[in-house]
Order: C-alpha cells, then structure tokens, then sequence
C-alpha cells in the first residue's frame, strides 16, 4: 500500500517515466509494485542491499564470530554475496559449487539465500 501511494506520486511528477532498469531494496512488496508500475523495466537489487541483508542474516544465525576471527570462514561468506555478480544461466552452478565448498556452519545462510 506505501509502496503503491509512493508510486503514485513519482508517476504524478513525471508521467512518461519508463525506465529501464531500477534497482531498489529486495522487499516482496515494493519488487510486485515497481513491476507492475514499470512492466518493461528490469528491477536489480541494489548491492548495498544484498551485503547489509547478508551482514543481518550472518547475526541472526549467530555466525558473526566465525565471520570475525575465522578468515577462511569469511572468504566463504563473502563468497555468498558476490553470487550477485553471476549470470542467470550460471546461477544454479555458482550455487551449488559454493554449497559443496562451503564450511558446514555456513549452511544456515545458503538456506537463507535459496528460501529469499
């Protein structure tokens, strides 16, 4: 509903917007609502959004000191995030090579990724 009233004013201020590319936090909600505003428009995540929801999922699954002291820990997990950088048709691969190669203590954060 905020994301639509949000909408609503942008297209208010410049109705031949027609972007396309946006990129934008990852929110189920303001993804549909950008879309359906802006159909030919492909919607990226923004990368400061991916580290920072990465960073939060590393806390909440309680991996933060792992992340702090352990270094080949942290070059897996930074791994996690760069899966960004992978095209479509790799993605898959990409993903499952970083899963058979990843420390087991970074499985709670692959299955965050795969469920977001």
């Amino acid at each position: 509903m905020i994301y639509q009233r949000f909408l609503d004013m942008i297209l208010g201020l410049r109705t031949n917007m027609n972007p396309d590319f946006i990129s934008c936090d990852y929110e189920i909600a303001l993804f549909d609502t950008v879309s359906a505003g802006f159909p030919n428009a492909e919607i990226f995540e923004c990368l400061f959004h991916i580290v920072k929801n990465f960073k939060k999922c590393i806390n909440c699954k309680h991996l933060a000191a792992g992340y702090n002291a352990d270094a080949d820990f942290a070059l897996h997990a930074r791994m996690i995030p760069a899966l960004a950088f992978v095209s479509i048709q790799d993605l898959d691969a990409a993903f499952q090579e970083l899963s058979d190669n990843s420390p087991p203590e970074q499985q709670p954060v692959l299955d965050w990724l795969e469920d977001n």
